[in-house]
């Protein structure tokens, strides 16, 4: 007798594509299944994940990221560091106040601006290592283009950017910690990282209070003085240590394992990313199949019914990103990598709904020129013998290396 998907579903031991999409497989085939591990309900299916996504006033995403419970380390932080963690925390009306003012400063314009600044920084770390013959793409490539291009454009400058970025990754651990895995000892350590992030973005928000410059931190504040809609000082600072950890956690997975795929694929990439039609299939279709994040957590509000399943008030649910972007139903071959692939249903990779990820654009450009400038400087890249697999996490899954080589 097979076990249920109950007890073996853990995004935390899954390493290779393989035992995840039979995994995610098996949890179509159940519906709807409370995971004692995350102590939620596990949503898998398109349409459900779709529909929970829309439907804020019922799944909440207050507290989607709850971190540790502990009094002592709850005092550390409090009046210190905002409780909703970043803006993905938030509801509406709250949500939609916050987000119209970052909306006016993260606007298009100042994306596609970007551009040109990215073709440098490619080329500027390509320079660092094209003699070489080798390299690990994700930790000399992928990493600090998806660290350079958002942290400049916040405003943190350079010689802060090892650090924030270290930060921002605590400041994810911290309140990602579903199963209660970290010690005491640790959390005081995250807590004490978390602390110093806040309280440096705080110091740099004051500073281009009276002094703006060409960031996005500057044109917030410009934002808000044109701007009938309120916002606190203390709801600014929450923005930005969500938007460093989003913005180099999500795109440089997306940038590493665009090129994974396309390099272990019997298919020409330099030829596919020079043509610009096939370039953005490609991606679009890398998101779908790999996105970097795996899911998120809502709790239910009121009472309702989601796949055939009653869920009470109180309860949590994880929506499987993944998943969805998997589901048979939706995709034809949805397991298989199709890079030409028209899709008729859009990809769930940077969510849905109010909360569909403010820099999906940056990302996609970033990716789109990234691979651009691979192609062109090193057309010869091939994978190295040995991989690292996926690396296991609640969050956000990419290779923690990923070697390649060049004549």
């Amino acid at each position: 007798m097979s076990r249920h998907i109950a007890a073996d579903f853990n995004q935390f031991t899954q390493r290779t594509q393989d035992e995840m999409f039979d995994q995610l497989r098996r949890a179509r085939r159940e519906g709807i299944f409370f995971s004692e591990q995350l102590q939620a309900w596990v949503v898998s299916r398109y349409d459900d994940v779709v529909q929970a996504l829309r439907q804020p006033a019922i799944f909440s995403s207050v507290g989607l990221l709850p971190g540790p419970t502990d009094p002592e380390i709850l005092a550390m932080l409090d009046g210190k560091v905002p409780a909703g963690g970043s803006l993905i925390g938030w509801d509406p009306p709250d949500h939609t106040r916050m987000r119209s003012i970052l909306a006016a400063a993260f606007t298009p314009k100042r994306v596609a601006a970007l551009e040109p600044a990215i073709w440098r920084q490619c080329e500027h770390l390509i320079d660092q290592f094209e003699d070489l013959g080798a390299a690990d793409l994700h930790a000399q490539f992928s990493m600090p283009l998806a660290i350079a291009i958002p942290f400049s454009l916040i405003g943190v400058p350079e010689e802060m950017w090892e650090e924030c970025s270290r930060r921002s990754n605590d400041f994810a651990l911290f309140l990602t910690d579903v199963t209660g895995s970290f010690g005491k000892e640790q959390l005081v350590e995250l807590a004490q990282s978390v602390l110093r992030l806040h309280e440096y973005l705080a110091e740099l928000i004051e500073q281009r209070r009276d002094d703006p410059r060409d960031d996005l931190i500057s044109a917030v504040w410009q934002a808000r003085r044109e701007s009938s809609v309120a916002l606190s000082d203390f709801e600014m600072l929450s923005m930005f240590p969500g938007l460093l950890f989003a913005a180099h956690a999500t795109t440089a997975p997306l940038i590493t394992t665009a090129m994974y795929e396309l390099l272990s694929r019997n298919v020409d990439w330099t030829e596919l990313v020079r043509d610009t039609s096939r370039r953005k299939s490609a991606i679009e279709e890398i998101l779908r199949y790999e996105g970097p994040i795996l899911g998120m957590l809502r709790t239910v509000v009121t009472e309702t019914r989601l796949g055939g399943q009653h869920l009470n008030p109180g309860e949590r649910v994880f929506l499987v990103y993944t998943s969805a972007n998997h589901d048979g139903d939706v995709y034809e071959d949805a397991d298989t990598l199709a890079l030409g692939r028209h899709q008729e249903q859009a990809h769930l990779a940077f969510g849905r709904g109010i909360h569909f990820c403010i820099g999906a654009p940056l990302a996609r450009l970033e990716a789109h020129v990234a691979l651009q400038s691979l192609a062109r400087r090193l057309p010869a890249l091939t994978l190295a013998q040995h991989v690292p697999p996926l690396e296991p996490s609640f969050l956000v899954r990419t290779r923690a290396s990923l070697p390649v080589e060049w004549k």
